[in-house]
């Protein structure tokens, strides 16, 4: 089976939001693909949040 997740995709995400405000990012959560196409996405504040594809 072929993956079909990209090879510059694979590995740990950070998932930032921007804030007007305070004019800084505030990481909210991570991103992980796998090599075997599923992928996992943590909120870093609620892990009731967190899924898996």
């Amino acid at each position: 089976k072929i993956s079909t997740t990209p090879l510059f995709m694979r590995g740990l995400w950070c998932v930032a939001q921007w804030s007007q405000s305070s004019q800084a990012y505030t990481q909210t959560g991570q991103a992980f693909f796998y090599n075997n196409d599923t992928f996992t996405f943590n909120f870093l504040d609620n892990s009731s949040f967190t899924w898996v594809e």
